[in-house]
């Protein structure tokens, strides 16, 4: 079976709405449309990662901020390495977002 991409499969739907448009009365197109139309909107969704509870997600390189609170670890120390990864993971949330 080939492969179809995600925009060949965005466009599949869109003419498989187009299609079944043209017959209203007919309770086999208004299933098809119905499920086109989910297909379509699925597909349009934008992708948000899945973190399991209690992970989350950090940074693959250190930004400034965890550097930061990395090198005031090893300047001042930490209670315990759990402390150190608290803090760490705290500097690392600080970052915004770009949509």
């Amino acid at each position: 079976m080939t492969e179809l991409t995600k925009k060949q499969l965005i466009t599949r739907a869109k003419m498989r709405l187009a299609m079944v448009a043209g017959f209203p009365e007919s309770q086999l197109a208004q299933m098809d449309k119905c499920l086109a139309e989910i297909a379509l909107e699925r597909l349009m969704a934008p992708v948000e990662p899945v973190v399991p509870d209690g992970y989350a997600l950090v940074p693959i390189e250190p930004t400034m901020a965890v550097l930061d609170e990395f090198d005031s670890i090893i300047d001042h120390g930490a209670e315990d390495s759990k402390d150190a990864w608290s803090r760490l993971l705290a500097a690392a949330a600080q970052q915004e977002v770009n949509p």
